[in-house]
């Protein structure tokens, strides 16, 4: 028997969880273990009413290996500068296995470094892009729904169903 994959799901103030509600949809199908980090480790109340509990803070998360980060879009402007939340995700990345964002979820990617050198999808418009470009230093933004560079996959808000066939298909070959 196979080990479940482990998902790292972040859930912040202001995000829109549903970017991402049907990729943990399919993953349950391969019995991953789901945890929800939150910044201060308190539950999350969605953009839908619903209440997540959480694991993890970004202060007291353990250092364990991580299958797939999921980071859903909304307005990630209270949380994507922070250190801690940047460490978690270079840690990550450079162990190599999947990091997923969709809509405003990429910009977390691009403030940690993440996405230097590598086409993205994602929700902003041209003007955002301009007002938002120092934190996607030597990022390509890309117009296309859905985009794959090595083991990080983004995707424009209306394709989060692509998302997360793409997803399931890098998890589960």
């Amino acid at each position: 028997m196979n080990t479940p994959k482990k998902v790292l799901t972040f859930l912040y103030p202001d995000c829109i969880e549903y970017e991402i509600l049907t990729c943990l949809e399919f993953l349950r199908f391969e019995s991953c273990e789901v945890s929800v980090l939150t910044p201060d480790g308190k539950s999350h109340k969605g953009s839908t009413g619903l209440t997540i509990l959480a694991q993890f803070s970004l202060a007291t998360l353990e250092q364990r290996n991580w299958d797939l980060i999921l980071i859903p879009g909304g307005d990630p402007g209270q949380i994507f500068r922070d250190s801690n939340l940047h460490q978690l995700l270079i840690n990550h990345f450079e162990k190599g296995p999947l990091l997923g964002a969709v809509c405003a979820g990429p910009l977390i990617l691009g403030a940690a470094g993440i996405l230097k050198g590598k086409e993205f999808a994602h929700g902003y418009s041209e003007e955002q892009l301009d007002f938002l470009a120092v934190h996607f230093d030597q990022a390509l933004p890309s117009d296309k729904m859905l985009v794959r560079a090595r083991n990080v996959i983004t995707a424009k808000p209306q394709a989060h169903l692509l998302f997360a066939i793409e997803i399931y298909k890098a998890l589960f070959p």
